[in-house]
């Protein structure tokens, strides 16, 4: 089961919380008998595995963080670049219902565009700029 941005999952008591729920299925003696209350009948979850993302540990409870592997990443950098490119074009493409070949790389202005404008972190700012620098692209096209 995937939990996207775990830190961001309400933290009011009074409807129940998401973290409270999961520290019963992380332990193994629980998680076997789980007493589901819309089926009405115990789910054995001891074979489900669980991966959460969170943008920071924060906000997380100390024993949520204890019962979880944390495996943290970098945040890209601008020496990233050349890697991350293919793949924002690629779903820049595909969004369009393009196939990748007919959108060709960026040429060297617009490569140094870029660089100018993301010098690391947010991919989503990545895929911002290269959006523009097409959409520019697509105006200034010839037309036949």
């Amino acid at each position: 089961m995937l939990i996207d941005e775990i830190e961001k999952s309400g933290t009011r008591s009074d409807y129940g919380r998401l973290w409270d729920c999961l520290l019963g299925f992380f332990e193994p003696e629980t998680s076997a008998r789980y007493p589901d209350p819309a089926l009405q009948t115990n789910l054995d979850l001891s074979q489900v595995s669980y991966l959460a993302t969170a943008n920071s540990l924060d906000p997380l409870p100390g024993p949520i963080r204890d019962r979880m592997r944390v495996v943290t990443f970098p945040k890209p950098s601008a020496d990233d670049l050349d890697a991350l490119l293919p793949a924002v074009i690629a779903d820049l493409a595909r969004e369009r219902g393009l196939d990748q070949s007919w959108i060709p790389p960026l040429d060297g202005v617009e490569y140094a565009a870029v660089t100018m404008n993301w010098r690391g972190g947010s991919v989503r700012r990545l895929r911002r700029i290269v959006e523009v620098i097409l959409r520019e692209r697509d105006i200034r096209a010839q037309r036949n």
